[in-house]
């Protein structure tokens, strides 16, 4: 009884995850290792969802969980750069009549995030809908666990697409700019070394290094092109 209990909430955990991906304007942005805990952002909308599958079974890992997040946030960049969006946290946990959610929730987090807790008895009832959607009940236990899998390898299949952009950007494109800067710095020594040389100081000085007194008598330009200039190989 138990395990099906579980696999209830794990099975409402992932139609949500799905309905948000699939249904939503929801970007996912991070998921955990264990898939217990998924992080989304609204395309079109400055604001956040974090989305955690964890059964509270005390007030106090509730308090730790928020605690720990909160700190997480603040040291975060996607924080720093959205202080103002609206964060939402959903748990899907059993639901435990003497916790109080709502209160010890607003008690310990900032203005802009703010929380809620589902269990699969609340999303079934009409008057306690997720996103204004009633979900599936779970009915064959094979079924919903295909649907998980699927699930899972849909958030795979995304983190890696996601790894691939992220390769792509930063070691996979032409470094145009690098190569340019690399011409120049080449160009400017074989230019000294042919009027001069790059170790004789009047060569130097004749082609833009710094020099305190012609700074001052007005050529600026010696503030970068020493940025070009070396002295020797």
């Amino acid at each position: 009884m138990k395990k099906i209990a579980v696999l209830k909430r794990d099975f409402l955990y992932f139609q949500i995850a799905h309905f948000l991906i699939e249904e939503q304007n929801y970007k996912l942005i991070y998921a955990s290792d264990s898939k217990q805990n998924l992080y989304f952002k609204n395309i079109e909308q400055d604001s956040y969802i974090r989305l955690v599958r964890k059964d509270l079974i005390w007030t106090r890992d509730l308090k730790e969980d928020i605690e720990k997040e909160e700190e997480t946030l603040r040291n975060s960049t996607v924080y720093r750069l959205s202080k103002k969006a609206k964060w939402t946290y959903l748990y899907i946990s059993d639901v435990n009549p003497f916790f109080d959610f709502h209160y010890i929730f607003s008690t310990i987090t900032e203005e802009n995030i703010t929380g809620n807790l589902f269990s699969p008895a609340d999303v079934m009832e009409e008057e306690e809908l997720a996103f204004g959607k009633k979900f599936s009940p779970l009915v064959d236990e094979e079924s919903a666990l295909n649907f998980i899998e699927g699930v899972k390898q849909k958030i795979q299949s995304i983190e890696r697409e996601r790894e691939k952009t992220i390769q792509r950007t930063f070691f996979y494109g032409k470094p145009i700019f690098s190569s340019i800067f690399l011409f120049i710095q080449i160009l400017f020594f074989f230019w000294l070394e042919f009027n001069g040389g790059s170790q004789n100081v009047e060569t130097l000085v004749k082609y833009g290094a710094k020099h305190n007194e012609l700074l001052l008598e007005g050529e600026w330009w010696r503030l970068i092109t020493p940025i070009f200039l070396h002295i020797g190989f």
